[in-house]
């Protein structure tokens, strides 16, 4: 995503906190498919959405915030899981504004929209979001094993497989959005006074990579597991002739030697059965990201008028563009 704004992610990437500490478990919940709610494990949900953190210390001299009452926050960021057991960020309709191609490409880039569309995809403490891929696809292929022809017709190696491509792969789909320049009212008070926080264009720009980042670890999970899988199939497999041999399982058993022989990564395997889990547990692996605060950003200067305060998103400790891809998403 899941750093993204939660304790990721699918999920996915920037989430921004107005309070005086980071998001904890206690703060940041899901939903499970079953309909149940339940804390999210640490303080990021790893196995949903990417995203930024805002990690907001008060200034010195600063009035204390008013925290949201938790029960409250828990119903702001609820989900609703997706027909492909990833889930979506909550009220889409409140992102129709945004181009129509948004969530075509895992690989990004992420869309720019305004703090309270991310807000209402990502949770109350977001400033941007990458949801995990949904809709993905393992590449499958039949053995097509048959008897009776070829160099063993008439003796006891009688069986060849001659495999077809049956499903092609497919990395899905992945909705991934940062807040752009500007201010934005929170929603909280201070003093009986709105707070606002101010987006530059440098930390625009900033959260934006934050959810590149993320972007990029689901489509380096893809090319090493189902993309890899497609490619030795293809170059391999398909369209050549496995056997004679005994039986039909010698046969078959010829197809998947010849897979493992060629397969670059030899923890992807050759059980087609596990390689959309593989998939996954690798893409998952972006929410080091935000488990690691290399995604937390910070509340800076402090403003104050006679009408509201206002704080500057600063990059404090973060990390964003420090760590590549392939030192995360590896088997």
């Amino acid at each position: 995503m899941f750093a993204p704004l939660f304790k990721i992610p699918r999920a996915k990437i920037a989430s921004h906190s107005v309070r005086n500490r980071a998001p904890t478990s206690k703060d940041l919940w899901h939903r499970p498919h079953d309909g149940a709610a339940s804390p999210a494990p640490g303080p990021r949900v790893l196995h949903q959405f990417g995203r930024v953190w805002v990690d907001a210390e008060p200034s010195s001299g600063s009035a204390a915030r008013d925290e949201e009452p938790t029960e409250a926050l828990e119903k702001r960021i609820e989900r609703s899981p997706s027909d492909a057991g990833a889930p979506r960020p909550a009220s889409l309709g409140m992102l129709r504004h945004v181009g129509d191609r948004d969530g075509a490409f895992v690989t990004g880039p992420p869309v720019a929209t305004n703090l309270g569309a991310v807000r209402a995809g990502g949770g109350a403490a977001a400033a941007g979001f990458t949801a995990w891929p949904a809709g993905f696809k393992a590449p499958d292929f039949d053995f097509n094993t048959h008897t009776g022809a070829g160099v063993g017709a008439g003796s006891e190696l009688n069986w060849t497989a001659d495999p077809i491509l049956t499903t092609a792969a497919f990395e899905g789909v992945a909705n991934s959005f940062y807040t752009s320049a500007g201010k934005y009212k929170t929603g909280e008070k201070e003093g009986g006074k709105d707070v606002s926080w101010i987006f530059s264009p440098v930390i625009a720009s900033l959260i934006k990579t934050g959810e590149q980042e993320h972007c990029d670890d689901h489509a380096a999970a893809y090319s090493i597991s189902l993309k890899e899988a497609e490619s030795v199939l293809k170059a391999h497999v398909v369209g050549h002739t496995f056997g004679p041999a005994a039986s039909s399982s010698d046969a078959e058993k010829l197809v998947l030697k010849t897979i493992d022989r060629n397969l670059t990564h030899k923890a992807l395997g050759t059980d087609k059965a596990k390689w959309a889990a593989i998939y996954t547990t690798l893409y998952q692996k972006t929410g080091t990201r935000d488990t690691s605060q290399w995604h937390t950003l910070w509340t800076g200067p402090r403003t104050e008028t006679a009408t509201d305060v206002t704080y500057e998103i600063v990059k404090g400790a973060s990390q964003i563009g420090s760590h590549s891809s392939a030192s995360i998403i590896k088997y």
